[in-house]
């Protein structure tokens, strides 16, 4: 079922005010309802093999959560709420109550979960629990020694209660810890929470069933769940290896690209902005050519790891391929240029590689949603014609504007045609004598190139040359320039 997330280890946030006050005022609900529940029905374990059995299950469902890979990455789901739930029908509310916080708080502890969350978890798992055995009692349902075709709709009842309940607070709760609508996190997924709670759910009579012919037959339902357990593991790991970098373990370019998809979509809906940065390390390349890659990849890992540091919480960070990368924020021109001014800055300090220390620098590209795109194709080629006018004008990062854009079609066949010029022998070459100011030998020639275009005529080097270099043309032209001028 739902529950706040594990915090992150290596880089602490502080709590939101709103989601602590929200936290004492979920416990104060939970202890109150509590305590009256403790008075008003007391204990019956009739069948304590029986009870014993499930809150141990309800304890490892808790300790082994399910990975489901989806949509944006991984979901766990927890099996105890079937354990949790069957104890509610066969013993009642308060032992019910007892043994689902119980397992969430041993699990929290594990996992090292902040103790604010793990207070909300308990209290919000405590109010799901108090409102399923709500409607039964307001049914006039004791607990279920044995389930009847007739009892089913009050289970069913139960349970949804118990959905709601559950939902309700976990989104409120990482709505207000993640400083996002409140709204938008009820909604969100809400037809694969059904899926995944009902199923859990649901399961619980027969859980019950089992248990009523043989307590060892408990210990066979739970068979079942655990292979399902190592299916959701490896799925788990292939989806992470489908939509992550195998070098620094961000997501990829399809990952990336997804999640971009989805957030124009909420942004589009909710009449806000986003901006996409595309981040490009400066000459790199000669890092590889010199130390080669083995010795590139540890750079770009550190350099993965600064730039983790430097995004906030929940913000998509992608490594897009070589060292490019890219991140998505909520927030227009504003936000999007104090993103970038980070990132840069993350990257200020020298990094320390097998006791060699190197300064990397990097450039990057902005395009903010609606004004420069509205799609995810187009915001990344705007993005990415924005990153090349920063390399062009040795800024450290600029904003896309649609007069500085010279991407095109034609363009596109310029370049196809210079590749075709170049071997025809289209590219000629003139010497520009250097004189001294002063009296003296000339020290030299500059070689300058021309591209002797059949149809254009001749191009000079400010026509062409930028366009080599965007489209990885630039090395054949150099070295048919270094031919010719020796």
């Amino acid at each position: 079922m739902l529950a706040l997330p594990v915090g992150s280890s290596s880089l602490q946030r502080s709590v939101p005010r709103p989601f602590v006050r929200y936290t004492m005022a979920t416990t104060v609900a939970a202890a109150l309802a509590l305590l009256t529940v403790v008075w008003a029905r007391p204990w019956r374990i009739d069948d304590p093999a029986l009870f014993v059995l499930l809150s141990l299950f309800a304890l490892i469902g808790e300790l082994m959560p399910i990975p489901v890979p989806h949509r944006h990455g991984l979901a766990k789901v927890t099996i105890s709420t079937t354990f949790a739930f069957a104890i509610l029908l066969r013993f009642g509310v308060a032992p019910a109550t007892a043994v689902y916080v119980a397992s969430l708080v041993v699990a929290d502890a594990v996992s090292r979960v902040e103790p604010i969350k793990i207070l909300f978890n308990a209290a919000q798992y405590a109010l799901a629990m108090l409102a399923a055995g709500a409607v039964l009692s307001a049914a006039g349902t004791p607990p279920l020694a044995h389930i009847h075709g007739g009892d089913l709709w009050i289970v069913f009842a139960a349970a949804a209660a118990f959905f709601v309940v559950n939902h309700v607070l976990a989104c409120i709760g990482a709505a207000l810890l993640g400083g996002l609508p409140i709204v938008r996190y009820l909604f969100e997924d809400l037809r694969f929470q059904v899926f995944t709670a009902g199923c859990l759910l649901a399961f619980a009579p027969a859980v019950l069933a089992a248990g009523d012919m043989s307590p060892a037959l408990v210990v066979v339902t739970f068979l079942p769940v655990l292979a399902i357990y190592v299916g959701g593991q490896q799925a788990a790991v292939n989806s992470h290896l489908a939509y992550h970098d195998a070098l620094t373990e961000l997501p990829n370019r399809l990952l990336f690209t997804e999640r971009l998809q989805a957030e124009l979509a909420t942004a589009d809906h909710e009449d806000r902005a986003c901006s996409v940065l595309l981040l490009d390390l400066d000459d790199f390349k000669a890092v590889n050519d010199t130390l080669g890659h083995e010795f590139g990849d540890l750079v770009l890992k550190q350099i993965a790891q600064r730039l983790r540091f430097a995004v906030s919480e929940g913000t998509t960070l992608a490594r897009l391929g070589g060292d490019e990368f890219a991140v998505v924020i909520d927030g227009g021109h504003a936000a999007a240029v104090a993103a970038a001014q980070q990132l840069l800055a993350a990257l200020d300090r020298p990094l320390e590689v097998n006791t060699l220390a190197l300064q990397v620098a990097a450039s990057i590209g902005i395009a903010c949603f609606p004004q420069h795109g509205r799609s995810a194709p187009e915001l990344l080629r705007h993005a990415d014609v924005a990153l090349y006018c920063a390399k062009a004008s040795d800024a450290a990062f600029q904003t896309y504007a649609e007069e500085q854009d010279e991407y095109s079609i034609d363009r596109l066949a310029l370049a196809a045609q210079l590749r075709r010029g170049i071997e025809r022998g289209e590219l000629v070459v003139h010497f520009q004598p250097k004189a001294p100011l002063r009296r003296g030998p000339r020290p030299g020639v500059e070689a300058l190139v021309r591209w002797n275009h059949p149809q254009l005529g001749q191009i000079g080097p400010d026509g062409f040359i930028p366009l080599a270099e965007q489209t990885g043309i630039i090395k054949p032209l150099t070295e048919r320039v270094l031919e010719t001028a020796l």
